[in-house]
């Protein structure tokens, strides 16, 4: 059967070939991930005509199918919708008993994100040999009868569960697998074939661009909304700093927001005199026994950026027209350590408190300079 014959197919190629060369000739727009994207639909094309060359053709209801789930997947960038879909499109293509989608998290290990007509329980009763199988050899397990099958005949899982016809796809997305699909009957034998593993295969390599792409829109929305919330915060306390010129209150204010943001147990903030001395000391919590103001200024004196010490210690220099005028040291306790985010925030609000205390300094000095012109002007009067 020739793609001449199968109208869904070759429209698609078709529809396929003309958004890369319009998106390829656009100069405006950044083509880069959307032409990965169509390389990866080019490849589920080619394996899905090599599926139905092998076959000898597929029934329309299976092309039909096929392509309106090419169609649902994209419909949607949320994380959690895209990967519902994928599993009710999984089990609509197979008839499958039941199903679940696994991603691989940060630390490579696998996590269920969807399961459908799973018992209720936080371990489902799955052949975890099947999926291991799959993401280390990096293609399509099948088995029409796992009980015997000398690969799983033996595993506990499959004794237990009753488990009997299974299918296990790989989720990769340019050489990376990213998850995996699975499905299994436990009542019948030979649900699922060779060429359920090819159309499987085709399935899983446009899903896994559409995870990928929730995935990555998701990430990019969270991190939005936490720049977005970070920003209004940095609102609040410049309003907060620039509506006082009290140096003890503007550096209580900074400590207690900085102690606030990153869930520190105690904090210390000291304001640097010309001889790099603490002038002005200001802190909150019960400080750890063992603390020497002098190391922390020795190590962070020079230094732009705050400085993490043993994971528990933040060290963050205060600077302002090049020179640090104070210090901050915050301490957590337990187990969980500072977070990048943590960090970069209290640099963040370093460099606004800088502005805060060399305002509040300047103000001082004049009030200083000030109660001494009419002390000079008080005592030439009496003189006089």
């Amino acid at each position: 059967m020739t793609e001449e014959q199968i109208p869904v197919l070759a429209a698609l190629r078709e529809s396929m070939r003309a958004v890369h060369q319009a998106v390829a000739a656009s100069p405006d727009f950044p083509p880069a991930q959307f032409l990965a994207r169509l390389e990866e639909w080019q490849r589920m094309l080619d394996e899905l005509g090599r599926y139905l060359a092998a076959r000898g053709g597929a029934s329309a209801e299976q092309l039909a199918t096929l392509f309106e789930i090419s169609t649902t997947l994209n419909a949607s960038l949320d994380i959690d919708e895209t990967l519902n879909r994928v599993m009710d499109s999984l089990i609509q293509l197979t008839g499958a008993e039941r199903g679940c989608l696994m991603l691989v998290d940060d630390d490579g290990e696998l996590n269920i994100e969807v399961a459908h007509n799973f018992g209720h329980g936080e371990e489902l009763d799955l052949s975890r040999t099947v999926l291991r199988m799959a993401i280390e050899q990096r293609r399509p397990v099948l088995t029409t009868n796992a009980q015997l099958d000398p690969r799983f005949s033996a595993q506990e899982s499959v004794i237990g569960y009753g488990l009997r016809s299974i299918i296990c796809v790989p989720l990769q997305v340019r050489e990376r697998i990213i998850g995996a699909l699975y499905l299994d009957n436990r009542i019948k034998t030979g649900v699922f074939s060779e060429e359920d593993v090819a159309l499987l295969t085709a399935f899983a390599n446009h899903a896994a661009v559409a995870i990928e792409n929730a995935r990555l829109y998701t990430a990019t929305d969270r991190t939005l909304a936490v720049r977005v919330r970070e920003l209004t915060t940095m609102q609040q306390i410049d309003r907060e700093l620039n509506a006082t010129l009290d140096i003890h209150r503007v550096l209580e204010l900074t400590l207690s927001w900085a102690m606030r943001a990153t869930g520190a147990n105690a904090g210390m903030l000291r304001l640097l005199g010309d001889d790099g001395e603490s002038a002005i000391t200001v802190q909150d919590g019960e400080l750890p026994p063992s603390i020497s103001p002098s190391d922390s200024v020795q190590k962070a004196m020079g230094r732009d950026e705050p400085m993490v010490l043993n994971g528990s210690h933040i060290v963050v220099p205060i600077r302002y027209k090049g020179d640090t005028i104070g210090l901050m040291d915050l301490w957590r306790t337990g187990e969980r350590g500072f977070s990048e985010d943590h960090v970069q925030f209290v640099g963040r609000l370093a460099d606004h408190a800088a502005i805060a205390i060399a305002n509040a300094r300047l103000y001082e000095q004049v009030r200083q300079a000030n109660l001494a012109k009419s002390e000079f002007v008080s005592l030439v009067a009496h003189e006089l």
